[in-house]
C-alpha cells in the first residue's frame, strides 16, 4: 500500500502532466488572438472572386486554431494558400491555420489568404466588410473583425 508521500508525489506529477498538456493544447476558443491590418484587395469591376489579407497575432500562452472564416458579405469564404508546383502558381485549400503562443501568421498576396466568392457589387476603396474567424477544431468560437477595401496592402503590414 503506497504511503502518503508516494501518493502526494503521484498527484503532483499528474498535475504537472495536465498543466503541460493544457499549455500546449489548442485553445478551444479564439484566446487572445488579434487580427491586425485586415484588408480586401479592390477588384476590377465584375470580378467573381476577391482576396482578403491580414495578420494574426497570438500574444497568449496557448495555441489557437483558426478552422474557418465566414462573412455575410460573401457567398463563401475559403482559406487558401498560393503554392508553386513545377513553376506554376496554383491555390491549395487550407483546412486550418495554427497560431502558436507568441506567433504571428501573415496572410498576404502570394501566400496564405482568404478567397472570397460572390462579392458585393462595385465595392469602392474604403468600403468595409465584416468577417468572423471560427476558432477551435469545430469552429466553436468566433472572433469578429472588419476589413477595408484597398488598392494595395497597408504600409504597416
Amino acid at each position: 500500500m503506497p504511503n502518503f508521500h508516494h501518493r502526494a508525489a503521484l498527484i503532483g506529477l499528474g498535475c504537472l502532466v495536465i498543466a503541460a498538456a493544457c499549455t500546449r493544447a489548442p485553445a478551444p476558443d479564439c484566446g487572445d488572438l488579434r487580427v491586425e491590418a485586415p484588408w480586401v484587395r479592390l477588384p476590377p469591376p465584375g470580378a467573381p472572386m476577391q482576396a482578403a489579407y491580414f495578420q494574426l497575432h497570438n500574444p497568449g500562452n496557448r495555441r489557437v486554431i483558426v478552422s474557418g472564416v465566414t462573412s455575410s458579405d460573401f457567398k463563401r469564404v475559403m482559406l487558401h494558400e498560393t503554392v508553386d508546383r513545377d513553376g506554376q502558381a496554383s491555390m491549395a485549400h487550407l483546412d486550418e491555420l495554427s497560431v502558436g503562443p507568441g506567433e504571428r501568421v501573415t496572410l498576404r498576396p502570394g501566400g496564405a489568404h482568404l478567397m472570397l466568392s460572390a462579392p458585393p457589387e462595385a465595392p469602392a476603396a474604403g468600403d468595409a466588410v465584416v468577417f468572423d474567424l471560427q476558432c477551435g477544431a469545430a469552429g466553436e468560437a468566433t472572433r469578429r473583425f472588419e476589413a477595408t477595401y484597398r488598392r494595395a496592402a497597408p504600409a504597416d503590414s
